[in-house]
């Protein structure tokens, strides 16, 4: 598919609404955060327990994307820093006849060289506006374009930095968008490959991997489709546990990520 091609598609989609924003990810590992991925059910996100659940889980850590399910279920994704231990298992006593799951990644590390200041200029700038242009982005944090490709080249190569597009769920019409968790027990990349033979024309969004699980955001024509594709995946050698859902909303928290960037900025 042509560069004209792939653009026509996209700017049909924006008008659309299908395209609700464009948006940048910056590798939360590298602020010595740990992740928690928490589904919640028995409330539905119009309930007072919605709020209050909400103010519970921003106690205990920042919450970067929320996720309303058909049915009342609810999953987060929960950034922790500190006593990230003792904050899950306070998370399981407080919200105990709520959970239906908690899958916490306790390696958290980051591997990668350490960054340079105007490493986090840049990924603050393109936080604001992923689709700002090379030039523009050299001009606001005063470096030269080639220095500014070949930064985000590297951040992009090593994995910290990465761009996608939220979609709005409900103009996607003659579809159905449905999430897979899966549970693991082996090497997370070989297994997305054997997904990708499956499913290649049905991701919404890159798959989500992890040490511990993989979350893919799928969509088909019906509910039968969405069946099969579930226990075709589920059926991989390597995969403990497989659970599907069904999302009415996709919400992304990036107040966390804006702050941490112009922390670390202003102490280099």
């Amino acid at each position: 598919m042509s560069g004209v091609t792939v653009k026509k598609r996209i700017d049909r989609m924006i008008k659309q609404g299908i395209i609700d924003r464009f948006i940048t990810f910056v590798d939360y590992r590298i602020f010595g955060y740990k992740e928690v991925y928490l589904t919640l059910g028995g409330y539905s996100r119009r309930s007072k327990d919605h709020e209050n659940i909400f103010s519970i889980l921003n106690l205990m850590g920042r919450i970067s994307l929320y996720i309303p399910c058909i049915g009342d279920i609810n999953a987060f994704h929960i950034l922790i820093k500190e006593d990230a231990q003792q904050k899950i298992s306070d998370i399981r006593k407080i919200l105990q006849r709520f959970i239906v799951n908690v899958v916490y990644d306790s390696a958290g590390s980051f591997r990668f060289t350490k960054l340079a200041i105007t490493d986090y200029e840049i990924m603050h700038v393109l936080i604001k506006n992923p689709q700002m242009q090379i030039n523009e982005i050299a001009r606001e944090v005063s470096l030269s374009k080639k220095t500014v490709k070949r930064r985000i080249k590297t951040l992009t190569d090593k994995g910290i930095l990465r761009f996608g597009i939220c979609h709005n769920l409900q103009k996607i019409s003659g579809y159905i968008p449905f999430a897979i968790l899966l549970h693991t027990n082996t090497d997370n990349f070989n297994i997305v490959k054997k997904i990708q033979k499956i499913v290649d024309s049905n991701f919404l969004t890159e798959p989500y991997v992890n040490a511990k699980i993989v979350v893919l955001h799928l969509h088909c024509s019906n509910i039968y489709i969405a069946n099969e594709i579930f226990e075709q995946i589920r059926d991989i050698n390597g995969i403990d546990k497989a659970q599907v859902f069904f999302p009415n909303d996709i919400i992304y928290y990036q107040k966390w990520l804006i702050e941490e960037l112009e922390r670390h900025h202003s102490y280099m």
